[in-house]
């Protein structure tokens, strides 16, 4: 930023750092701004106030994060560029910022977005380590924060992108979550032990997404190298077989991941 835009944001300090009631959209902004991966992110704006509001305090990290566009357009604009970066990222976080106005022009697209989405496909992966003989002596486990704020068990898991080869997606995934040193053995065309279908509704199968309905790969994966929770994992628990099968265990894994991790001790041999 240059001495004038520094000098100019310091001057709206008390309007991003502001308390009042009702709140402020440059406090919102400020407060986005802190908490999301900004470099993950793609963020756009509406005609009008968000444009103004947005542009001159939004500090982009990486290139295509920010959508900004001309002066002006009808209201609800944001919305169909806030879905089409959604379908061209689907790994990204993707904001609209716009007002009560625009969403009265084209809030029932937010049922377009549901009704007309992409069928989803997503890789489970049971991360495990093997002795000199092939023999599973642990498994990995993930600790995260989960969707309801409690602490909770999972396996590493994420999308497989459009043109994605189902190998490629596991290996960014394990490397997402373990970290790049974590020298994953996937063979040239992996085999899945299961394939898990998420459901937003509870109780359909035992695997559930609230955010979307989902079908799932799922591999054990033995890793040879250093690992260590990477993102939003808070840690990463090394467990014997029969330790993961503890009930106490199970009872802390999420979305149906202690069902995968049993199907995957299963497969390899172990009694369940």
């Amino acid at each position: 930023m240059t001495k004038d835009s520094i000098q100019a944001v310091a001057q709206w300090q008390a309007k991003l750092t502001s308390s009042e009631t009702p709140l402020t959209p440059y406090r919102v902004i400020a407060d986005l701004l802190a908490t999301v991966d900004v470099a993950n992110t793609i963020i756009t704006h509406d005609a009008g106030s968000p444009r103004d509001q947005l542009s001159p305090f939004w500090k982009t990290t990486a290139p295509h994060t920010y959508i900004g566009w001309g002066k002006t357009t009808q209201l609800g604009y944001g919305l169909g560029l806030a879905m089409g970066a959604k379908l061209a990222c689907p790994d990204k976080l993707c904001i609209n910022v716009w007002g009560d106005a625009a969403i009265g022009f084209t809030g029932m697209d937010f049922e377009t977005a549901v009704r007309e989405r992409l069928p989803i496909l997503y890789v489970d992966a049971v991360p495990v380590r093997v002795d000199d003989r092939g023999q599973v002596t642990a498994v990995g486990v993930l600790l995260r924060i989960g969707a309801e704020g409690g602490v909770c068990r999972e396996l590493v898991s994420g999308r497989v992108l459009h043109h994605e080869r189902v190998r490629d997606a596991l290996l960014r995934h394990i490397e997402k979550d373990l970290g790049p040193m974590a020298l994953p053995r996937v063979p040239a065309s992996p085999q899945p032990f299961t394939v898990a279908e998420y459901f937003p509704t509870p109780g359909v199968t035992p695997f559930h997404d609230p955010r979307q309905h989902a079908v799932s790969l799922a591999f054990v994966v033995p890793v040879a190298g250093d690992c260590a929770p990477q993102n939003d994992a808070l840690d990463l628990t090394w467990l014997t077989p029969e330790q993961a099968l503890d009930p106490t265990v199970q009872a802390e894994m999420d979305r149906g991941h202690g069902v995968l991790l049993r199907q995957a001790l299963a497969h390899l041999g172990h009694p369940v």
